[in-house]
């Protein structure tokens, strides 16, 4: 076959088709006969095929795409124009990114399922290539501030991850809405030579309102507010059960056990209870009692249909959006005090010693003697006076239940950490917000004995539920979390050791015990935090699956959620597998694996800590706007190649101080050390620094509050004093102001 100008697209593709391999470009014109002449033109084409796609071409040689090794993945943007594809092997991301430059995405955006050629690797192991295929969109739909410039108007993404623009039609706009938070349709997506096209869907309303980013971080995460009528008339058909009946044959009486249940102060729902019994020969036996939400929602109804899609409740700080519909989160279903309930309990037998000798589960019936608060019961086993008198009294009634149950989960809690289980001490944002919608305080929400021991008795549970399903061999929804991969292991220890600390093997880091050794060395100093951040950065995530495996976090090797089924639907499912297991005389058909259900979930589960992250970071920035010229005391979190990230010492809120931004000196990063070095001066900013900065800006839409280090602001130039004008100044001005005119 030989080719004339101009290069017929389809020839050049079909003559490509039929190599199985990829060709040199010589020994392409070689078996085309281009001529020396047409050559340049030629690789022109080729060059041209290969920017749209329809060809490849890696060290040198060029290819249909089907006929080169292949990265399949999720592509994840920059706002600077290039990104990286995240390759998807089995459903699990890898650690391997590949990276595709800002002419080489196609016209792929964030979120995209794509098809990548990887075209060469660095000695430092870091690959490039280029997106060859867009196999599924990964957004239909784009949220972002509508503009309005001349005839033209378009949508410009509220994530920086998205750096183009969605031209939309400008009839059905209205002036009032420019400026507003929108959501576009993309009809046609943007490439490198024009920007998208879209249709506006809904308008959110203007930017900086509480209520309107509540509306667009439910869109952007695709999260239920309401639930459908026939969902609600089903839940309002269920009534609390009823006293005065008989109990049934399979529920035990255990309304006269001491239970009670112990929760934050502003408590949505209560779904656990605990106990704790003195045996006759030593020991202790813990009860955990756990809403029998199965009992209420049968499998196959309209509320546990619309339960299945949410996956789990979703917490703002001003409001929950509930897995369940209120009449069976906030009634039938919740431990109150006083308040007969029905509940499936786990009643765990432990030796004085703190070791686990027996496990057995029971339908039951309780009544919870008190609702107790984190912060009181904290109070009380400090030793400190408990400043709530409400609470103060029922924590009197309670005393040798508390310290007894104090003592035993505090003897589980060090097993546990023996047996390899980390434990990552992460404060989390506690907002406070008025009546109005918008925060008033920003605090740490830290952990306090309280909050530990109901950890322990949880963590029980689950566990014993879990080797329990585990023996009977039968598919269930487990909580895995694989071990991190050994070039995390690997950066980690590297790290420990430039922080002058002895760091053991990654042999020995790709086993619980070896992070938790290192944790132990930061505990109290400076940089606890920031290891723990680090340490959690370097791990897998935590998924559901159908067969038990390894919880590399808890040093556990079956594990699973059992003790929240008003707000995970995990453990609504393992209710009622227990239940199938234990009390049920006919076994059920087994029906189709469970994989996609734990894949759903374990979805869901991201999207709602995402969208839970942003609320709270929209709150910060609006609560820091108020305080922009303002300077604070804080010290460094975290430091990158563009900035050091510092958190303030006043409020949970961090920010950026950019490296351009510190002008006595150009700074380099120094990733293995965690820290910014000044190349003229040697002068360091290191993780843990304490710093002064001034609040420069504080962008909303990004959720970003930008700080500079004190010592780099400029200070305003002081006016000079104007002394007093005498007689004898007015005269030498009016003379000065004569002899001006007279030279003119």
């Amino acid at each position: 076959m030989k080719f004339s100008i101009p290069f017929k697209e389809q020839e050049i593709l079909s003559f490509f088709s039929e190599k199985h391999s990829p060709v040199l470009f010589r020994e392409v014109v070689s078996a085309l006969g281009i001529s020396s002449d047409d050559r340049g033109i030629f690789r022109k084409k080729l060059r041209s095929l290969v920017e749209e796609g329809k060809l490849v071409r890696s060290r040198r040689k060029y290819s249909i795409p089907k006929n080169m090794p292949a990265v399949r993945g999720i592509y994840r943007g920059n706002k600077q124009g290039f990104g990286f594809v995240i390759p998807d092997k089995d459903g699990i991301q890898s650690e391997e990114d590949l990276f595709v430059g800002p002419r080489s995405f196609l016209n792929a955006i964030d979120g995209d399922l794509v098809l990548a050629r990887q075209e060469k690797k660095d000695p430092d192991g870091r690959r490039a290539g280029r997106i060859v295929e867009i196999i599924e969109r990964g957004r239909t739909h784009i949220i972002g501030r509508l503009v309005f410039s001349g005839k033209r108007a378009w949508v410009e993404p509220q994530e920086d991850k998205l750096p183009f623009k969605i031209t939309v039609n400008t009839k059905k706009i209205k002036k009032d809405n420019v400026g507003e938070w929108v959501e576009t349709e993309i009809t046609s997506y943007p490439n490198s030579k024009e920007d998208g096209k879209g249709e506006i869907t809904k308008f959110f309303g203007s930017p900086g309102d509480p209520k309107t980013e509540e509306k667009i971080i439910c869109e952007k995460f695709g999260l239920f507010q309401e639930f459908s009528k026939s969902a609600l008339q089903e839940s309002e058909a269920c009534s609390p059960i009823d006293e005065k009946k008989k109990i049934p044959e399979e529920v035990e009486d255990c309304r006269g056990l001491e239970t009670f249940a112990i929760d934050p102060i502003d408590a949505r729902d209560r779904d656990d209870a605990v106990s704790i019994e003195s045996l006759p020969k030593g020991g202790w036996r813990l009860g955990v009692h756990i809403a029998d939400v199965s009992y209420f929602v049968k499998e196959g109804s309209l509320v546990d249909m619309e339960a299945m899609q949410r996956a789990n409740s979703v917490y703002f700080p001003h409001k929950v959006f509930p897995m369940l519909p209120k009449k069976i989160t906030n009634q039938i279903c919740s431990l109150d005090e006083n308040k007969v309930r029905r509940t499936m309990s786990v009643f765990l037998d432990f030796n004085a010693s703190g070791n686990q000798k027996g496990f057995r589960v029971a339908q039951t019936y309780i009544k919870s003697f008190a609702s107790l608060d984190y912060e009181s019961v904290g109070e009380f086993l400090n030793g400190e006076p408990v400043t709530n008198p409400e609470q103060s009294l029922k924590i009197k009634e309670l005393e040798k239940s508390l310290l007894q149950l104090s003592s035993l989960t505090q003897k589980m809690r060090s097993k546990r950490f023996q047996n390899g289980s980390l434990d990552f001490d992460l404060p989390e944002a506690k907002v406070s917000i008025d009546k109005k919608g918008y925060p008033t305080g920003i605090k740490r929400s830290d952990r306090n004995q309280a909050h530990m021991l109901i950890e322990e008795c949880m963590l029980a549970a689950n566990t014993a539920v879990a080797e329990f399903l585990g023996t009977v061999r039968s598919e269930s929804i487990y909580r895995i979390h694989e071990c991190p991969s050994e070039d995390k292991a690997n950066s980690f220890r590297n790290l420990v050791s430039r922080l002058g600390y002895p760091a053991p093997s990654t042999e020995m880091l790709l086993k619980p015990n070896g992070f938790q050794e290192i944790l132990n060395l930061f505990r109290g100093k400076k940089e606890e935090r920031f290891m723990s951040l680090v340490a959690l950065r370097s791990m897998k995530y935590a998924r559901y699956h159908p067969n038990p495996g390894l919880h590399f976090g808890l040093g556990i090797e079956k594990y699973t959620h059992f003790t929240s089924p008003i707000r995970r639907y995990a453990d609504l499912v393992v209710h009622r597998i227990l239940k199938t297991r234990l009390f049920e005389k006919k076994q059920r058909q087994k029906k189709a694996s469970f994989l996609s259900l734990c894949d759903n979930i374990s979805e869901q589960g991201r999207k709602t800590e995402e969208a839970e992250r942003e609320m709270i970071n929209f709150y910060k920035t609006l609560f820091m706007k108020k305080y922009v010229g303002k300077v604070f005391q804080g010290h460094i979190s975290g430091t990158t190649s563009f900035g050091i990230f510092a958190e303030l010492d006043d409020f949970f809120v961090e920010g950026l101080i950019p490296l351009e931004s510190i002008k006595d000196d150009y700074y380099e990063f120094f990733p293995d050390d965690y820290s910014v070095i000044g190349k003229r001066t040697n002068k360091r900013y290191r993780l843990g620094d304490p710093v002064e900065v001034l609040v420069e800006d504080v962008d909303l839409d990004l959720r970003r509050i930008s700080f500079v280090l004190s010592d780099f602001v400029k200070k305003a130039k002081k006016p000079k004093k104007k002394g007093k004008i005498t007689k004898a100044r007015m005269k030498v001005r009016k003379r000065k102001a004569i002899g001006k005119r007279r030279r003119r």
